[in-house]
């Protein structure tokens, strides 16, 4: 196969690993927009600092995920990194989830 497609194992081992991590990065880009939504409360100003907040940690997952496929590439032994962007994108819905459940206190109102 390597002779066949002229590429490397390297790259072979990336596309293979790359097809089970890339349906995970799509269940981690719903749940890092759901979360980043439970954060907020009512406002009237509407819900833009918490969409901002899930635009910017999108674009930062996929560049993760594109510098570490890129780096797998060239490197089979950094082949873990492939799974980097999904497992990190998951990580960071259940860390903004677990901190939108937190109870808050409301400013000027005794404890």
């Amino acid at each position: 196969m390597i002779e066949a497609t002229r590429s490397s194992r390297a790259e072979l081992l990336n596309e293979g690993h790359s097809r089970f991590a890339t349906p995970l990065l799509a269940v981690a880009a719903p749940l890092i927009g759901f979360a980043a939504l439970m954060l907020g409360s009512f406002s009237r100003f509407g819900l833009w600092r918490q969409m901002g907040i899930a635009v910017g940690l999108l674009i930062a997952t996929q560049m993760i995920n594109t510098a570490a496929n890129a780096r797998a590439m060239k490197d089979e032994s950094l082949l873990a990194l492939t799974y980097l962007a999904p497992v990190g994108g998951i990580g960071i819905a259940v860390a903004l989830l677990w901190f939108a459940q937190r109870p808050r206190r409301r400013r000027g109102v005794p404890a």
